[in-house]
């Protein structure tokens, strides 16, 4: 089996994005800098994107150029595709990582989509009005909340 890795981020409150923190470089060595930006999880996005400060603050060249689709647009655009590295914590990077050029946001300058999500197993959780979710590579089991449910009730 593949190394495990796992990451869990909490909340003292119900999140209605789920956010946490990224560090990212062009290149491995560069992620030591530690520049941590803010990610957003986003199972609504098939591609991973970082914004165009991203873009400006490493000076990124372009690999190629894609079109993507957004929520709620019938039309596609064209941008640009960019490789980087993406560090969660020291044993928990992804190396060469295509990800799209978006423009940029407020709250977040990375999405987080479902070519890294659907690499393992990930789970929110809203117990007690503190949202916590958690990620872990490799898959190695299913969340079945039926089967848990099926079980409580068979107890009382």
């Amino acid at each position: 089996m593949d190394k495990i890795r796992v990451l869990t981020y909490s909340s003292n409150k119900i999140m209605n994005q789920l956010t946490s923190y990224v560090y990212v470089g062009k290149e491995k060595d560069d992620l030591i800098d530690k520049n941590r930006f803010i990610c957003i999880w986003d199972t609504g996005a098939s591609v991973s994107c970082i914004t165009s400060n991203i873009v400006e603050k490493y000076n990124l060249t372009s690999t190629g150029k894609s079109n993507f689709y957004t929520g709620g647009h019938r039309e596609s655009k064209l941008t640009n595709i960019y490789s980087i590295d993406l560090m969660f914590r020291d044993d928990f990077v992804f190396n060469n990582l295509r990800v799209l050029k978006i423009e940029k946001h407020d709250v977040f300058d990375i999405i987080i989509g479902m070519d890294i999500i659907s690499k393992g197993d990930f789970a929110v959780s809203n117990l007690n009005g503190k949202t916590s979710f958690s990620f872990r590579i490799p898959s190695f089991g299913t969340a079945n909340f039926l089967n848990e449910y099926d079980n409580l009730d068979q107890e009382n």
